[in-house]
């Protein structure tokens, strides 16, 4: 098997699909020289365009994580029955239904807990005392919620 680099090292193989003699893909990651010399050669010259990582600032990472957060909150209510954490907690204060009330208060604390992890977690990463982590490494990181019996 021929292969063929572009000028930043990406690989081009001799049995890529296409018709042989056409060029597909984003060619400008090889000069013209270089994509004649493939062609010459009857080969078809597709590459992916290379897209850009994109570098989101402090606050766009802030946000991901704390929608990211919440989702959790909500999600883990709604496994519960209720239809957002919102919901649950208004329970709480509700003492006609022990069993509501039980559970919306327990939920109340859970969701305290776990924002004041969270925000700890951010400060620590804010001071330069933790790694950046991901939005799924947060949430991985809270207090776990046990429904009382």
């Amino acid at each position: 098997m021929k292969i063929y680099k572009d000028v930043n090292g990406r690989e081009s193989h001799t049995n890529l699909q296409g018709e042989s003699g056409i060029t597909y893909g984003n060619t400008d990651l090889f000069t013209p020289a270089e994509i004649d010399a493939m062609l010459a050669d009857g080969i078809t010259v597709f590459v992916p365009p290379l897209v850009p990582a994109v570098e989101l600032t402090d606050e766009e990472k802030l946000q991901q994580i704390e929608n990211a957060v919440q989702l959790h909150l909500d999600t883990t209510a709604l496994a519960h029955g209720y239809s957002s954490i919102h919901t649950a907690v208004s329970y709480a204060d509700e003492p006609t239904v022990a069993k509501f009330q039980t559970e919306g208060a327990a939920l109340r604390a859970w969701r305290s807990s776990v924002w004041e992890a969270c925000y700890t977690m951010l400060a620590e990463w804010r001071a330069g005392d933790r790694a950046e982590m991901t939005p799924a490494e947060v949430v991985a990181a809270l207090p776990t919620f046990v429904m009382p019996e």
